[in-house]
């Protein structure tokens, strides 16, 4: 499934878990708010990526936390929290975990 174009569910969802993937997405401030109308009013986003503006040929469309941040809370989030952060297996890069809600 092409999360950027298909349509995911016809019921809302607790949850959307993007582990890896946002970076693959060149227009974020388009997706998010699209995926969010999937999303019950009380679900939430839990988002794992690389905290770099690096983009590299499997990181194309980093995603830095605070940019991150900026990005749903233009989609109109407004919980944001750091679950974790540890260093990348695949270079000096780290990631992060980060529940995103309304």
């Amino acid at each position: 499934m092409d999360f950027t174009q298909d349509s995911i569910s016809d019921s809302k969802l607790d949850g959307i878990l993007m582990a890896n993937s946002l970076h693959f997405t060149p227009d974020k401030a388009e997706l998010i708010p699209r995926l969010s109308a999937f999303l019950k009013y009380d679900g939430c986003f839990l988002i794992i990526e690389y905290d770099t503006d690096q983009s590299s040929w499997w990181n194309p469309y980093p995603i830095p936390y605070p940019e991150l941040q900026r990005l749903f809370r233009d989609a109109g989030f407004s919980s944001m929290r750091k679950i974790g952060y540890r260093p990348s297996s695949w270079g000096p890069k780290n990631m992060y975990v980060c529940e995103i809600r309304r």
